[in-house]
């Protein structure tokens, strides 16, 4: 979560706008204009949540008055028309709460604690918790879910709805520690791949536990023939050469300490046999 403090008070300032609007009353219908979104299965709502039910995404914290809501207060949806529950522990979720093995099996901006999905914003400390419960919050935002235990493999992490859990951002300057830029209100790394191919030379795509893949070094680099007839790994850049040496103008990894013969090094070193540069240079070796 990395909405910064400015942020989330405007968004409550709005949301609480939305509540005075659509429940100043018991009799307020919230079902005008609704959106539902359209499913064939329940995974189809991913971008809310709640369950597919006759082709549609639906709740079961639904409401059209707050009189259908018991102790809690109908807030208006565009997706589900109006739903149950408590403004002051931020804007309620569809229901019922998804199960979840980490971030990414989540609706959109929820993270897995517990094995449930649960909304940003329910804690800011671990007192709001009880029940020997833990706060978990990350970056610039107070805001957290609740846990009995580190959830998932992150506890940080908000499902971005394709699949992915990555940190939220408003900005660059909210991913830049971690070396990512901001999309689409999510934190992404220039090292993400679908394939090897959008990998630079002996860099290899695997997935992560976030849901999406990105470039490794690959442990078993294949060297490429050279013009000068040694067999070196190619190259785009210095973090190409995995096994050390540097990233020439030829694109291919090279040595300053490199050799073909003994008369190639400073006296008193010796020309010794090295796989992907042909011979290096360097002192005798004692027995």
């Amino acid at each position: 979560m990395t909405f910064s403090r400015t942020r989330t008070l405007t968004f409550f300032a709005v949301f609480a706008l939305l509540v005075a609007a659509a429940c100043g009353g018991d009799e307020q219908d919230t079902g005008a204009g609704i959106q539902r979104i359209t499913c064939a299965e329940t995974a189809d709502c991913i971008a809310r949540g709640g369950f597919c039910a006759d082709r549609a995404c639906r709740a079961d914290n639904e409401c059209a008055t707050n009189a259908d809501c018991g102790d809690g207060v109908c807030v208006a949806d565009r997706n589900f028309g109006g739903l149950c529950g408590d403004p002051e522990a931020g804007p309620p979720a569809p229901g019922p709460a998804w199960s979840c093995a980490s971030g990414a099996d989540c609706p959109v901006g929820q993270g897995c604690a517990d094995g449930v999905c649960k909304a940003d914003g329910e804690c800011t400390a671990s007192a709001d918790c009880g029940d020997g419960r833990i706060c978990y919050s990350g970056n610039d935002d107070p805001a957290g879910i609740c846990a009995s235990g580190r959830p998932a493999t992150n506890p940080y992490c908000r499902s971005d709805g394709t699949g992915a859990c990555r940190y939220e951002c408003n900005g660059d300057g909210t991913c830049a520690a971690s070396g990512a830029t901001c999309s689409g209100g999510f934190c992404h790394f220039s090292t993400e791949c679908v394939s090897n191919d959008d990998c630079s030379p002996n860099h290899v795509c695997v997935p992560t536990d976030a849901g999406y893949s990105w470039c490794v070094p690959d442990e078993n680099p294949t060297c490429v023939p050279a013009p000068d007839g040694v067999c070196r790994l190619a190259c785009e850049g210095d973090r190409d050469c995995l096994v050390g040496g540097g990233c020439a103008a030829d694109h291919f990894c090279h040595a300053s300490n490199e050799c073909r013969t003994a008369d190639d090094c400073a006296p008193g070193e010796i020309c010794y046999e090295r796989e992907w540069f042909g011979g290096l240079c360097g002192p005798e070796r004692r027995p």
